[in-house]
């Protein structure tokens, strides 16, 4: 028995071990977010932090008032798109508030994160400090795009965490921010308010 290898035949083994290489690695990334501007423009990469959505107002139920404020949260990489439609996700965590005072976005999304990292007194360290507030996360499942207001990107700068007015998004050729009012608004619903 020959166990020697011709070398086309060592060529040929060579090309398919790298074919499964490169094959195995393209399957492990996901897609490519496509966000959508003003302009028309579209700009495909992977958003790396937090996205959120969300918007406060005012609350009164009965003798009860206060504000109440909701918030998605959805990791960049899992956003499809960014359209007129909305902003495309299977899986998004929400946190729910109602509280006398002002809700800050900042100490929410705070108590969101610590929540997330296994943090399960967050909620009621910060409902104890805001005289009984009520505090809800969960996660929620969609087939539509979300048209809640877009916030922008929770994430670390300057060694604090902030509600960034912008994406970063990573194109391949490099990171590109793009600024929250660049990015095309979301079409109103038919048949009611947005």
């Amino acid at each position: 028995m020959n166990t020697r290898l011709r070398p086309v035949g060592a060529l040929a083994i060579c090309a398919l071990l790298v074919s499964m290489v490169f094959t195995s690695a393209d399957a492990t990334q996901s897609p490519a977010t496509t966000i959508k501007r003003k302009g028309g423009q579209v700009t495909r990469g992977e958003i790396k932090g937090l996205i959120v959505q969300g918007q406060t107002g005012d609350v009164s139920e009965g003798s009860l008032s206060g504000h109440g404020a909701l918030y998605f949260v959805v990791e960049g990489k899992d956003i499809e798109a960014i359209d007129e439609e909305g902003i495309h996700y299977k899986r998004a965590r929400y946190i729910l508030v109602g509280q006398k005072g002002t809700p800050d976005p900042i100490e929410i999304l705070e108590t969101y994160v610590k929540f997330t990292n296994g943090d399960m007194m967050a909620s009621l360290t910060y409902s104890g400090r805001h005289d009984g507030a009520s505090v809800q996360v969960d996660s929620i499942e969609t087939t539509a795009p979300v048209r809640l207001k877009l916030l922008g990107e929770f994430r670390m700068e300057d060694s604090k965490r902030k509600l960034i007015p912008a994406l970063e998004i990573n194109t391949g050729k490099g990171v590109v921010s793009i600024p929250v009012e660049e990015i095309v608004e979301f079409r109103k619903p038919s048949g009611g308010p947005n």
